[in-house]
């Protein structure tokens, strides 16, 4: 029993956590909005990814993220950006987080406008394309570089080179809730 609650309470604590981070995320695409008075609008939603049966055939739906999520929830971050000036933007870079208690999924990064993919294991302190290197520090002090595994990666960043007046781009990657 009491290990059950702590289960449920490990739960509640991931998915407030997740909740938090998307929360955050919103705000900090206001905020940087707001002071850089760019012409260009950010929103981050976050959905959940469920699998039903229509006409006989198993789909993906994406679903509002509820308050009692569980591991193995798998969740959809959609970043999406539109140009609210009158010229054209260029360089546009947007970063999510890939929240604790979450891991990313390889392979699940989209961006359309010819956006670029970037992944970071760092925080956000460095980004790269796959595969990602880091070096790690072996019994008696020898450093190796050895790949990093998608699991490991803490951010996604989309970079769109050019997006023109009133046009819109979307950026979506995925996470696993442990």
């Amino acid at each position: 029993m009491l290990t059950t609650l702590r289960g449920r309470i490990a739960v509640t604590a991931a998915a407030a956590g997740l909740i938090l981070a998307v929360m955050a995320s919103l705000a900090f695409s206001e905020d940087a909005q707001k002071k850089a008075k760019e012409p260009l609008s950010l929103k981050t939603t976050a959905f959940v990814v469920v699998v039903e049966v229509k006409d006989g055939k198993k789909v993906e739906v994406l679903k509002p993220l509820p308050k009692g999520i569980v591991p193995g929830t798998l969740v959809q971050y959609n970043i999406s950006g539109t140009n609210e000036g009158k010229g054209e933007l260029k360089d546009i870079r947007t970063d999510g987080k890939v929240p604790p208690n979450t891991r990313y999924v390889d392979k699940s990064a989209r961006c359309d406008k010819g956006g670029e993919i970037f992944f970071s294991c760092d925080n956000g302190a460095t980004w790269s394309k796959p595969p990602l290197k880091k070096t790690v520090v072996l019994p008696g002090g020898e450093k190796k570089t050895v790949e990093v595994s998608p699991d490991e990666y803490t951010g996604v960043r989309f970079v769109v080179k050019k997006l023109a007046a009133g046009a819109a781009f979307t950026g979506t990657y995925r996470v696993l809730l442990q």
